[in-house]
């Protein structure tokens, strides 16, 4: 038996598919499980995944389309196929059909799931996604254990990556340097200044360059370059020079990280 779930993320696509997989030996598809393991399994196919999410770009129903023909034909289904939150458009859906016609396995029913809007929300802002290994937690069924809050200190931002993967919420965390900076910059220890007086000040701009920075390099794969501002393209420019200038420089180089910040400083009139 093949089947196609759907549903609004939190309808619980995934829980009935896990129910199907352990009762009667189906086997899940799920597109954000599909490219998760496809990025990381060195195949032709999976490189092509890694390129596309590594650059933040959404990954093309020809990719989605060649992962499951893959799972099809790899024998791995005794009970069947569950198409779990696939197709989505009826680009999908005529694609998928064609590809089922092509290797003769039918679709045995379509499954709508509907669920009240209230449930969806509290559902969702209960639930969270490990980033890394995928694992799902949910604050109150299946709470993240209380000793992983001390280990993940640090400011939470919507993270386009993970919406490319399908993983939702699309939460990630950055890591939490408030510790570095009460402990490390900018403070005397017996008697001896660790880093220079105005290390803290650099410090903090940088860090907001550089986060300004990478907002606006996952917004051009969004937008396109086309539609940045001018103030946007300097702080690209600003990126590259960090990057790959300063970030990168050897044991033998001495180039200050003012090599990177004149270039937006000199836009935002803070010369």
């Amino acid at each position: 038996m093949n089947i196609i779930l759907l549903g609004p993320p939190g309808a619980g696509k995934g829980t009935q598919a896990r129910i199907l997989v352990e009762g009667r030996n189906m086997v899940q598809l799920s597109t954000g499980d599909m490219l998760r393991e496809a990025r990381t399994s060195g195949t032709e196919m999976g490189k092509m995944v890694a390129e596309v999410m590594d650059k933040g770009h959404l990954v093309t129903d020809e990719i989605v389309i060649g992962l499951i023909r893959e799972q099809l034909t790899s024998g791995k289904a005794g009970g069947g196929y569950i198409f779990d939150g696939f197709p989505r458009t009826l680009a999908q859906a005529d694609a998928l059909g064609s590809l089922l016609a092509e290797l003769g396995e039918p679709l045995d029913a379509v499954i709508e799931m509907q669920v009240d809007d209230a449930a969806l929300v509290s559902r969702i802002t209960a639930r969270s996604t490990c980033g890394s290994c995928g694992a799902v937690y949910n604050d109150i069924t299946h709470p993240i254990p209380d000793l992983t809050g001390y280990i993940t200190e640090g400011q939470i931002f919507i993270d386009n990556a993970l919406h490319n993967r399908q993983i939702y919420p699309p939460i990630n965390v950055l890591p939490s340097l408030s510790r570095l900076m009460k402990s490390a910059i900018g403070v005397e220890k017996n008697g001896h200044q660790l880093t220079r007086d105005d290390h803290p000040s650099i410090f903090t701009q940088m860090y907001s360059f550089y986060a300004t920075s990478k907002d606006t390099q996952a917004m051009k794969a969004v937008v396109g370059e086309d539609a940045l501002t001018t103030d946007d393209k300097n702080f690209l420019i600003f990126l590259e020079k960090f990057e790959n200038e300063f970030l990168q420089q050897s044991l033998r180089e001495n180039c200050g990280v003012e090599v990177a910040f004149e270039v937006v400083s000199i836009v935002l009139g803070c010369e």
